[in-house]
């Protein structure tokens, strides 16, 4: 049974190591004066990956901007971090370790490392001018998977060797007569070459020896990896599975013919008034989005579809204003637009949750996706007619083994820790009460929770 240990945030200690200025009577003047003069609270604090070093942002002497300083686990007094030390700081949160948590990966400076604990040795697996990204464990943790070039490779920790996972290209796929002669002659062209075959024995026998070395290459030749053409989408996401079988990928198409919001800037370098980006309006049409699922062992490409997605047409209700538009999409009713996030997968790969959102923020669906049928299951539907979110709504999905899942809901109006069981569909309810659970981290040992 899990148990819930709640923990304090650190600031107010670390800040308490410095002495604040004595306050005064607050004034309209004062309050709009540069913040700085209330103090300086620390902030974006980080444990080092050894968990003997706590870094954080500071600026207690009021200079321009904050730095980098950093407080031993046996101390009392921060230090300012200097620029080797920074650059060596490694943060626990940006290793993945491996299941054992006997090693971890990591991507520094766009260059992918391995670190083995015990004999703790550290290992490069890239060094290259190309930006390796995303590392992750695979193959039971005998392979380090990254991302370069909107492509994965597989790194086997073991032997060294790199093998290339996928194959996605942009623009179209090549039509399959590319490249044949024949796809350029005419048809009087195409009437003499097959006359002179007809007639004359020494052509006729020089064209069989050629189509039996032709095929003859083509058989001995590897088989090639799978070309995956994205056109001119944008790809996103890209993940493979624990046990190596699938890669994961979603891709956004733009909104075409939108107008961008421009806010004029006055006070540049060069005197002249620049437009700065800003928010879309209200109703502005928004990307699409896709999800596809690549099976390595058949060779094959899925699209998701979202057509077994419980009220995956409902309609929102302020659409009761707007009755001529209702009417219009009672009509012809469509799917709505949604955005895919995840997979997150179970320990060993053999199952997959994916966390749906609706373009309009009405819906939150969680599903699994059954590796074997291909199909999507619901497991948890959120709907509010008012706006989904709210914290730990966005990510924040885990496993507890292989056939219990754990995820934040709002389903009560607030945020809570939930349980589902895959086969059961059984949910429990970890937290409950008139409170957010505004962050939660599961243990090592999958015993408890550590929620803030």
């Amino acid at each position: 049974m899990q148990k819930i240990i709640c923990l304090a945030f650190l600031a107010s200690a670390i800040n308490g190591l410095y002495a604040q200025p004595v306050l005064t009577k607050l004034t309209v003047e004062k309050i709009m004066r540069d913040p700085r003069w209330m103090g300086s609270s620390p902030s974006n604090p980080q444990w080092s990956v050894d968990g003997k070093t706590l870094s954080f942002s500071w600026n207690p002497d009021h200079q321009i901007a904050d730095s980098s300083y950093f407080i031993g686990s046996g101390a009392t007094t921060p230090l300012k971090a200097t620029l080797a030390q920074k650059q060596a700081f490694l943060a626990a949160g940006t290793v993945v370790y491996s299941q054992n948590f006997q090693s971890y990966t990591f991507s520094k400076d766009g260059d992918v490392y391995y670190y083995d604990l015990k004999p703790a040795i550290l290992r490069r697996i890239t060094n290259t001018s190309d930006a390796e990204l995303n590392p992750q464990f695979s193959y039971g943790d005998t392979r380090i998977v990254y991302a370069r070039n909107q492509n994965l490779y597989a790194w086997d920790i073991k032997s060294g060797e790199t093998l290339q996972l996928t194959n996605i290209k942009t623009g179209k796929a090549p039509s399959p007569t590319t490249g044949k002669e024949s796809d350029s002659l005419t048809l009087q062209e195409t009437w003499l070459k097959q006359d002179q075959l007809q007639h004359f024995d020494v052509l006729k026998a020089r064209k069989e020896l050629k189509n039996k070395g032709d095929a003859y290459t083509s058989a001995a030749k590897p088989k090639e990896l799978r070309s995956i053409y994205i056109g001119n989408k944008i790809l996103q996401g890209l993940q493979v599975s624990p046990d190596g079988r699938f890669v994961s990928y979603r891709l956004q198409q733009p909104a075409t013919n939108t107008k961008t919001t421009q806010v004029p800037s006055y006070v540049t370098e060069t005197a002249f008034t620049n437009n700065l980006p800003a928010r879309a309006k209200v109703g502005t049409p928004s990307a699409t989005h896709e999800f596809f699922i690549y099976d390595r062992i058949t060779d094959t490409v899925i699209l998701v579809k979202t057509d077994s997605v419980p009220g995956i047409m409902d309609l929102p209700l302020y659409l009761n204003d707007y009755p001529k538009q209702l009417e219009i999409q009672k009509k012809k009713p469509v799917n709505r637009n949604v955005i895919f996030y995840g997979p997150y997968w179970s320990p060993r790969g053999k199952h997959a949750v994916v966390d749906i959102r609706s373009d309009d923020n009405k819906d939150r669906w969680l599903m699994l996706w059954d590796t074997a049928a291909k199909q999507l299951r619901i497991l948890d539907r959120q709907h509010d007619e008012a706006w989904i979110g709210g914290p730990g709504i966005g990510g924040n999905i885990g496993w507890l083994d292989d056939h219990t899942c754990w995820y934040q809901s709002e389903q009560t109006g607030y945020s809570h820790l939930y349980t589902i069981n895959i086969g059961t569909s059984e949910k429990k309810a970890l937290t409950q009460g008139s409170f957010e659970v505004q962050k939660a981290q599961l243990s090592r040992d999958k015993k408890y929770f550590y929620i803030s």
